[in-house]
């Protein structure tokens, strides 16, 4: 009687391990990732939908006198547009002036860079100056928010 008594706890034992581990291997039912019967999606399963483009924007990155003091250094970009050959016009406005300094855009990574210009600190009297960055090509014209720029 005591070998029944233990073949059978032997067996639940064996029953309970068996039905406990099932979850451990998929035997559970897995959880539904289906969309709700009731709700609409124009979304192909599997596909990501499309990123909503960027709105272009032309961006100053820096307008700064250089350290030697004879030189002053501009940078910008254009963010949501990536292409060659673009007009990149930085244009400063002052005291009783503007200058324009031009460059080509080029394509990067993720936008279009209009590079680092340079402008004697001599070209520019004293006082505020505002800069802007203006972009134009043949599917793009874009103008930065103004910088100012201190020239002492």
């Amino acid at each position: 009687m005591l070998v029944a008594r233990r073949g059978g706890l032997l067996a639940v034992v064996g029953l309970v391990a068996m039905f406990g581990l099932a979850g451990c291997f998929g035997g559970g039912a897995a959880p539904d990732s289906s969309p709700s019967p009731t709700g609409s999606t124009s979304e192909v399963p599997g596909k990501s939908p499309e990123p909503a483009p960027i709105e272009p924007e032309a961006v100053i990155v820096f307008a700064t006198i250089d350290p030697d003091g004879a030189t002053i250094s501009i940078s910008g970009y254009v963010a949501g547009v990536i292409e060659n050959d673009g007009s990149c016009t930085y244009v400063l406005t002052g005291p009783g002036d503007e200058q324009r300094i031009e460059s080509v855009g080029a394509a990067d990574a993720g936008q279009t860079s209009c590079g680092v210009v340079q402008l004697d600190t001599g070209a520019l009297l004293t006082g505020t100056w505002s800069v802007t960055l203006d972009y134009a090509s043949a599917a793009v014209t874009t103008t930065s928010a103004p910088t100012t720029l201190e020239i002492p």
